[in-house]
């Protein structure tokens, strides 16, 4: 391709680059109120404690975790989280995942707990 065409007909790309920017900014925002970018472990600086505990919390929350307990724990947990409001359908429809993806950035959620009512992400 004419590099003089890419360079002379770049208003598009820079359009467009202008609306992800802005896309990107609106997000960050969006993150900052909502606190998602505050990390306790962090800020006191063991950042690696935080990796054990989601490790500790999924295998805790995994109905098929080696505490052979079933789902009791994830039910315990997601009833109390939700204030007691869990349906029959939510019980029988939870599932947790570690490392969850998304593609928003290339990241994903630590712990994810789904039902078909409620999501519970961290």
């Amino acid at each position: 391709m004419d590099k003089q065409k890419i360079n002379g007909g770049n208003t598009l790309t820079n359009n467009m680059l202008l609306e992800i920017t802005e896309i990107h900014n609106k997000y960050k925002l969006i993150n900052q109120k909502a606190g998602v970018l505050f990390n306790i472990f962090n800020i006191i600086g063991k950042s690696s404690c935080a990796v054990v505990i989601y490790k500790l919390l999924y295998e805790l929350l995994n109905p098929d975790g080696t505490h052979c307990q079933g789902n009791i724990n994830l039910n315990l947990f997601a009833n109390n989280l939700i204030n007691n409001n869990f349906s029959e359908q939510d019980y029988y429809s939870l599932n947790t995942y570690k490392k969850y993806p998304f593609n928003f950035m290339r990241k994903c959620i630590d712990l994810f707990v789904d039902t078909v009512n409620y999501k519970i992400l961290n």
